[in-house]
């Protein structure tokens, strides 16, 4: 029998309590091999949601304050909580292992903290998170000899934020590192073009000498539908094979896959985040607003309270009309004037979601009113009708704007594609829901577009005035009192 094995089902059964797989032997093998001073390769855990991660890094940890094969080891989380959990977590096995804390020459604990463990055999843990690393962490005199990156990359960071994080790893945690720095990965590919991602793919230009431990939950993955009685569509696994079955076999993964959906259940537990697949958007480069906008970088009129200042700001609704819930697109996005003369516009937010026309009818008020929108903006040709009806039982709801539409999406589309590629829209933020539509969706696929990528096209025509395809029936002033958009929170 395994040697750590045997330890951890003795000493920390709570951390691995099935069987492990043979991705998980592998892990350990890098961390029982790990010698003195002595660089190894860099680890990258890119496993599925699931499969242990986060506890492997713990069970790591807890079995080098047995060993003292390391002696100081930082673990990074994305948020600070998170590194707290994972470091109470250590400690509570430690703590059931009678390990005890170090103590200063008066005997007072100095051992265990919420994001610090130290105990009296010389074995030293601290958590941090990105949250408080990208304000600007000092190392000081911190020597780790293990660096544990235990989630790395954020659903929503943008390709600016990505690259400040590389930063941040190459010029202050990695060059404070001791002689034989080990350093290992833990989490799943969430973001295109993220650290784990460029890790996987070995595009990363740091820590070259690295061994990937790729997993999917499934290999081999089909997925089909079944339809029930009401119509809804629900997806299951019609062929593939768990690739931890004592821990998520089939069964369990068709529960997971029934409640998250089928392109979150291909992300979370494939690893599926490519966005270049051939669609409209293909390509095209993402533009988002700078974390301050009050700095002159960027070409947005900004009010006395430091906030964006837009000519106008639209809501606009794709519903969806299945009593169940569809995917109902509702998408805000904003307008302005640049130096030249241009009009440009900023997509503030995408709340689209599978959900009842009640749930969608009240979602989209309450965002109209979030963020002050002057229009509530809806296809005529298929839903105008609805929404109003749904609209028709919330007190002061706004007026419905009827936007009407004419030729294919695919073509309608162009346009907005063409001034994405001509630099005239940013995104406030990552929206992983609508930016996954945008890059996935091929006109030419026979499928229908999705709800997001609708609304958001409606909102754009409107706010770029494009005649063409869009013909607004029920017109509003030609002058709108510029609006300030509570950028805070976004």
């Amino acid at each position: 029998m395994l040697a750590w094995w045997e330890w951890s089902r003795r000493h920390a059964p709570a951390l691995l309590s099935d069987e492990p797989a043979p991705h998980h032997i592998e892990a350990w093998e890098w961390a029982e091999g790990l010698e003195p001073g002595v660089t190894p390769e860099t680890l990258v855990l890119a496993w599925n949601r699931g499969a242990a991660k986060s506890g492997t890094f713990q069970g790591f940890c807890a079995r080098w304050a047995f060993t003292l094969k390391r002696r100081f080891v930082l673990v990074v989380s994305e948020k600070q909580e998170q590194a707290n959990t994972f470091v109470s977590g250590v400690a509570q096995t430690l703590e059931q292992n009678g390990i005890q804390p170090a103590r200063n020459p008066l005997g007072f604990s100095r051992g265990w903290r919420q994001n610090m463990i130290r105990t009296a055999q010389g074995f030293n843990l601290v958590g941090v998170g990105w949250d408080v690393a990208m304000r600007g962490i000092k190392m000081g005199e911190l020597r780790p000899d293990v660096i544990l990156f235990d989630d790395v990359d954020g659903r929503l960071d943008t390709p600016a934020t990505t690259e400040k994080k590389r930063t941040v790893l190459t010029q202050t945690f990695i060059p404070a590192g001791a002689p034989g720095l080990a350093v290992a990965f833990g989490q799943n590919v969430i973001l295109a073009g993220g650290l784990m991602d460029q890790l996987v793919k070995r595009t990363a230009d740091f820590l070259t000498l690295r061994r990937v431990s790729f997993v999917r939950a499934v290999e081999g993955l089909r997925i089909e539908f079944r339809v029930t009685e009401e119509g809804d569509r629900i997806p299951y696994i019609a062929e593939g094979e768990a690739t931890w079955p004592q821990h998520l076999d089939i069964p369990a993964l068709n529960g997971i896959l029934a409640g998250t959906g089928a392109r979150a259940f291909l992300r979370e537990y494939q690893h599926d985040v490519s966005e270049a697949s051939g669609g409209l958007w293909d390509g095209t480069p993402l533009r988002y607003l700078p974390d301050d906008i009050a700095d002159g970088s960027f070409p947005v009129p900004v009010g006395d309270n430091l906030q964006p200042v837009f000519d106008q700001i639209v809501v606009a609704v794709d519903p969806s009309g299945s009593r169940r819930g569809d995917e109902a697109g509702i998408v805000a996005a904003g307008s302005f004037t640049l130096p030249d003369g241009k009009k440009a516009a900023v997509v503030l937010d995408d709340i689209s979601a599978m959900m009842s026309p009640k749930m969608w009818a009240q979602e989209s008020v309450t965002l109209y009113r979030r963020i002050g929108a002057k229009r509530l903006l809806c296809e005529r040709n298929f839903g105008g009708e609805l929404v109003e009806d749904n609209l028709k039982d919330y007190p002061n709801a706004p007026p419905v704007t009827m936007v009407l539409v004419s030729r294919g999406k695919d073509i309608r589309a162009e346009p907005i594609q063409q001034r994405y590629e001509s630099g005239l829209v940013w995104h406030a933020r990552r929206l992983p829901n609508l930016e996954g539509q945008m890059q996935g969706w091929k006109p030419d696929s026979g499928q229908p577009s999705p709800g997001a990528l609708d609304a958001m096209v409606i909102a754009l025509s409107v706010l770029f005035g494009i005649a063409d395809f869009v013909k607004v029936e029920k017109p509003t002033p030609m002058y709108l009192p510029p609006q300030t958009y509570n950028y805070a929170g976004y």
